[in-house]
């Protein structure tokens, strides 16, 4: 019984599609695309080269960012002098009591 039920919807479904007819592309259309694949070929863009390129740049940056940077070269008696001048110094939770 579910059978013949499924296959009248089936009958039905293909009924439908007897009507249709074939779309038409619009004129030159093959001939369009012809010449952008052409166009691709003749000038091909590799993305991959261009991403290994700019990961090759960030690593460069990296290491001379790394090796290059001046380390924290702190003048310490500017400091000091800094600190004594403005009276800057607080007193720490390490530091004596006694002092």
């Amino acid at each position: 019984m579910m059978d013949k039920h499924v296959d009248e919807e089936i009958e039905k479904t293909l009924e439908s599609l007897d009507g249709i007819e074939r779309l038409q592309a619009k004129p030159y259309f093959y001939t369009r695309l012809q010449t952008r694949l052409d166009r691709a070929a003749a000038n091909p863009f590799h993305w991959q080269w261009a991403l290994a390129g700019m990961l090759l740049i960030l690593a460069l940056n990296t290491v001379a960012y790394i090796k290059f940077w001046p380390g924290s070269t702190v003048d310490e008696y500017a400091m000091d002098q800094l600190v004594v001048e403005y009276n800057l110094e607080w007193p720490s939770l390490y530091s004596d009591v006694d002092e």
